[in-house]
């Protein structure tokens, strides 16, 4: 009794591990010949449909020519097997064109700017569209590292570019220091002197007067140069007072006093900024104030300051003779100068943005947008 309760579980054993067997190997079979290239899978499945729809249409010839009595039976049936054929070839040839279908997506989510797209590998696919999709996953994932090494080289160069421009503030205002606190002295206590001097000067000594006079006057005007200069270098005005006080005295001091009419408009600035952000709006106003003064040849400017919840914002506009920005931004930097660099590279370094439009004859419009943190701003 043993030995017969033991054989029906062995042969069903047998008979499974056959079964599976034969599973397998026809799934072994089918993935051979999936892997086939694609140009074999068409034409095996092509030569397939031709031999099933000549069969099914000998087979419809002789099972409805009896019933087929009319022209228009025959141009249904016909266009019935077309229709059919047409059908299975479409759904044929669109799943052995798959894998290209998959690559076309990869290649549009790259150009929406997706650089973490790749082709996936699938396991009946063709083996030329296995390499194709090898060497585009390469591509991707070598642009992908490239991509990382420049933006890290980008912030090393803004962190860079950051510390440059506060050790040049730094030394500008150490240099703005001295001027005024050992040149400035030194000339006004000169100044000083020499009117000491011209008081004991008799009536009868009319050159010597008037020679310690020329050198009072130019001594004056040294005074007042290096005090202008002081100032231009770092002008105190912008950390005792604010942006808005420091614009409107550069604007008097070399527009205003050619003949420039300035209009300065000035909004949601009743707060002190960050001390950073005050100087890189002054020095981008300052060097556009500069730059009309010497080239532009304007009769009016105006100047917009404008900070809200999101931004700072700053435009100067000119009507003056204007300039190409292309070739000045493509000019080599002996001829480009630092102006309209200098202001694009301040503007880099505090994430903002800098745009320069300018129409020859017409004018110009300068136009700087920092974001504003609102826990940076102090009163």
């Amino acid at each position: 009794m043993t030995t017969q309760g033991k054989a029906p579980h062995i042969d069903t054993l047998t008979r499974k591990h056959l079964a599976d067997g034969g599973t397998r190997g026809t799934q072994y079979w089918l993935r051979t010949l999936l892997r086939w290239p694609i140009l074999y899978k068409i034409l095996i499945a092509n030569a397939a449909m031709i031999l099933v729809w000549s069969l099914g249409g000998v087979w419809l010839a002789e099972t409805y020519a009896q019933r087929v009595n009319s022209v228009e039976s025959y141009v249904s049936l016909v266009a019935t097997g077309i229709l059919l054929s047409l059908l299975t070839n479409f759904f044929v040839v669109r799943t052995a064109l798959h894998p290209l279908s998959s690559l076309e997506a990869v290649v549009q989510e790259v150009q929406r700017g997706n650089l973490h797209a790749r082709a996936e590998l699938g396991a009946v696919s063709d083996p030329s569209f296995d390499r194709l999709a090898n060497t585009m996953n390469a591509m991707l994932d070598r642009l992908d590292s490239y991509t990382a090494a420049i933006e890290a080289e980008k912030t090393r160069s803004q962190l860079l570019a950051a510390e440059v421009i506060k050790a040049q503030e730094a030394e500008r205002q150490r240099v703005a220091r001295e001027l005024h606190d050992e040149t400035s002295q030194a000339l006004a206590t000169l100044i000083i002197s020499l009117e000491m001097i011209e008081a004991q000067v008799g009536p009868e000594q009319k050159s010597l007067a008037s020679g310690l006079a020329e050198i009072k006057s130019l001594t004056s005007r040294m005074l007042e140069s290096i005090r202008q200069l002081a100032y231009d270098l770092r002008p105190t005005m912008l950390d005792d007072l604010g942006l808005v006080p420091a614009v409107r005295w550069c604007m008097k001091n070399h527009l205003e006093k050619i003949g420039i009419k300035v209009q300065l408009d000035s909004v949601g600035l009743g707060q002190r900024l960050d001390p950073e952000l005050e100087t890189a709006v002054y020095r981008i106003v300052q060097e556009s104030i500069t730059n009309i003064a010497k080239h532009a040849k304007a009769r009016h400017v105006k100047i917009l300051l404008r900070a809200d919840d999101s931004a700072v914002t700053a435009v100067i506009e000119d009507d003056g003779v204007g300039f190409d920005v292309d070739r000045v931004l493509n000019a080599s930097a002996r001829e480009r100068g630092l102006g309209l660099f200098g202001m694009q590279e301040r503007a880099l370094v505090l994430e903002g943005k800098l745009d320069c439009h300018s129409i020859p004859g017409v004018g110009t419009r300068i136009s700087a947008v920092f974001p504003l943190q609102v826990g940076q701003a102090r009163s």
